[in-house]
């Protein structure tokens, strides 16, 4: 996700997949579906980059994040409330005239509104290293936001 914040070139980022094997088999599996109707199977990372585009890869990486199953094999139940969270947030922005970049912001809030819950850490240690928008890290740590009611949060 930091590769594709700073806008790394595809290289980089086939370089990173090339480190993860269940990333690229996930990666891989998603835009072989039927849902992307592609006429040839994808067999390379910068042929699924370029299927998927960054902006859906980003946020493909952002719910993946909610996805792995827990240690008993349980699927992780955080992941619909973050996907539906995400989905929430974009919607606003975007009823509220928010541009595309803005739209993207708000999906990611809501994609890590539960990284806490799910890496069991301060909200305040993960978003250390992320160098989000004051605006993003905010909703994140303090529930504040354009859409914050008075007694809400």
């Amino acid at each position: 996700m930091a590769l594709l914040a700073r806008d790394a070139d595809s290289r980089e980022l086939e370089l990173l997949l090339k480190q993860d094997p269940v990333l690229s088999f996930h990666l891989l599996k998603l835009v072989n579906s039927a849902a992307f109707a592609v006429n040839t199977q994808i067999t390379s990372y910068a042929q699924a980059i370029a299927v998927l585009g960054r902006r859906q890869l980003q946020r493909w990486l952002q719910l993946l994040l909610y996805a792995r199953a827990a240690a008993d094999g349980a699927p992780n139940l955080l992941l619909p409330l973050a996907a539906l969270r995400a989905g929430q947030l974009e919607i606003l922005c975007k009823a509220d005239g928010g541009e595309r970049d803005d739209q993207d912001l708000a999906f990611m809030t809501g994609a890590f509104s539960l990284l806490d819950r799910l890496l069991g850490m301060p909200m305040a240690a993960i978003l250390a290293d992320l160098q989000l928008p004051a605006h993003v890290e905010a909703a994140l740590l303090w529930r504040e936001g354009a859409r914050t009611a008075p007694g809400d949060g």
